[in-house]
């Protein structure tokens, strides 16, 4: 449980959100957000807040709509069932996971599942399109010998760390509304949640360029 420590983790939302939040982020071809707001227990100094509910918003895409709203659910904060959706009443939620809400369907996604998509009765005949897998270890150790890449690279890395840290700092802000500027790369209404972008490296592990 060290990545509930805030000198050395970054709660659950910057453990798995980068795994859950990576299908959605990476298919809509999100960019970063322009807020983020986060609903959780008051910060201790100590540890990452459970039991948060974190929504982002996001300029539109081809995708999507004009904006998009992602929330993001952990701990004692996940809803049971999502209301206003077409997922059936008497489908269980799991434990880890997104859903999109589309124009003409909705699609669950487990995070250790494979894909439906609701209705399910429009969805019957539909033919998934083959993706071609590999094995993550594998790709990273050839990518670091220069053999390759691997199937997610910093292009997409990199922003997508930018929104889950964010939403981590958020968390250190209970019920305010973080404005964000990804161009100068900083919040632009709250001066002290700059403070938590970056930290003073101890002598020794300091990181040229930060």
């Amino acid at each position: 449980q060290w990545r509930r420590l805030l000198d050395f983790g970054t709660g659950t939302l910057g453990d798995m959100g980068d795994h859950i939040f990576d299908t959605p982020f990476t298919g809509l071809e999100l960019t970063a957000p322009t807020s983020v707001r986060a609903e959780c227990r008051a910060p201790t100094g100590v540890g990452h807040p459970t039991g948060c509910k974190v929504e982002f918003e996001f300029p539109g895409t081809p995708y999507t709509s004009d904006e998009l709203r992602f929330t993001w659910f952990d701990s004692s904060a996940m809803p049971k069932t999502l209301p206003g959706t077409r997922l059936p009443a008497d489908v269980k939620l799991p434990g880890g996971g997104s859903y999109v809400v589309g124009e003409h369907g909705d699609m669950l996604l487990p995070h250790w599942a494979e894909p439906t998509l609701y209705p399910a009765e429009k969805f019957a005949t539909y033919q998934r399109p083959e993706v071609e897998t590999g094995n993550h270890y594998f790709e990273w150790v050839d990518a670091c010998r220069g053999e390759g890449t691997t199937s997610v690279g910093f292009d997409v890395g990199g922003p997508l760390t930018e929104t889950i840290l964010l939403g981590v700092v958020a968390s250190q802000f209970p019920g305010e509304t973080l404005e964000w500027d990804a161009e100068k790369l900083q919040v632009t209404n709250l001066s002290d949640a700059n403070g938590l972008l970056r930290r003073t490296y101890r002598n020794g592990f300091e990181v040229e360029g930060l």
